[in-house]
């Protein structure tokens, strides 16, 4: 097993080579996904990675157990207290589509804009722009903190980019760094901050997955699972911070947006069919440029770090 860093994330992410996942022993595995859980983000490329959806799911699942969406329990509870409509039963169909040909593979999603023969999504985030975010980003119940993508068809000149908030935190002031450390951040549901462009189902789905409550207050500094210190700041989803005016709040949140958003943080990572990313949750984030993912297809991987002792 080969490593090389990845550019343009500091200290963080690193390049798997020299490995064939479809052989690789689980010993071999499980010393991937301690490459995964140290450097946060990590790429195997097609040549190394070209695995069936089964092996990808297996591979993950050596190293934690599978977690699952909440979003289809929330989406009954609404049902329960308000009935169906129009835009409920849409977005069931589109929760049901998302697993398709998956479901005896706990965790796991269909990510595309693919559409049926009658014109059904078959997926979720399936069409507009999906700006930065992480999974479960203000959800109290608690994250799922890794999450393996597969790109599977039609991925070529798409992309994926990757933001760390570690040496962003390192890089910051001592005042602003003990300013952030007391800070909690309140979450609020907000379309066209993460989804622009999408479909109201598809809107209601990102809102039930990453921020299914208003006004859930959320620390700022956190420890990802290898205990390195960064922040948890998904800010498409701030709306304010706690104690703080509504003029303190802005002066803050723009400036560490304004520092966050850099390239030296940034990582992007252009799709070839059969590239599999694995990327943390608690002190990275992600984002889909552009929105067109009409012939783009990904599998989506939700587990925890449960088996390497975490």
């Amino acid at each position: 097993m080969k490593l090389s860093k990845i550019e343009g994330f500091g200290n963080l992410g690193v390049k798997i080579s020299d490995i064939n996942l479809n052989t690789a022993s689980d010993e071999e595995l499980m010393e991937v996904g301690q490459e995964v859980l140290d450097k946060l983000v990590v790429v195997v490329e097609k040549e190394c990675a070209n695995v069936p959806v089964e092996r990808f799911h297996y591979i993950q699942t050596l190293w934690g157990e599978p977690v699952r969406s909440y979003a289809g329990d929330r989406l009954k509870e609404r049902v329960e207290k308000e009935g169906w409509s129009k835009l409920y039963l849409e977005t069931a169909k589109d929760m049901k589509a998302m697993t398709k040909n998956l479901d005896h593979l706990p965790g796991m999603i269909r990510v595309t804009g693919i559409k049926d023969q009658k014109g059904n999504r078959t997926g979720m985030f399936a069409d507009g722009e999906l700006d930065w975010h992480s999974n479960q980003q203000s959800d109290n119940d608690g994250h799922a903190p890794l999450i393996g993508l597969q790109g599977v068809e039609g991925t070529a000149g798409s992309s994926t980019e990757f933001l760390q908030t570690v040496d962003a935190f390192n890089d910051l002031d001592s005042d602003t760094q003990a300013e952030v450390d007391n800070l909690v951040a309140i979450h609020k549901f907000e379309k066209d901050r993460v989804s622009r462009g999408t479909s109201d189902s598809q809107a209601l789905i990102t809102n039930l997955q990453l921020v299914p409550e208003d006004n859930v207050e959320m620390k700022v500094t956190v420890k990802a699972p290898n205990g390195v210190k960064g922040m948890h700041f998904p800010w498409t989803s701030i709306v304010g911070f706690k104690d703080y005016t509504q003029q303190e709040f802005d002066k803050l949140y723009n400036h560490l947006v304004e520092h966050l958003w850099q390239d030296k943080y940034v990582y992007k990572h252009s799709w070839q069919d059969g590239d599999i990313v694995w990327m943390d949750q608690i002190v990275t984030l992600h984002r889909r440029p552009g929105n067109d993912t009409s012939t783009r297809l990904l599998h989506r991987m939700c587990s925890n770090w449960s088996k390497m002792g975490v």
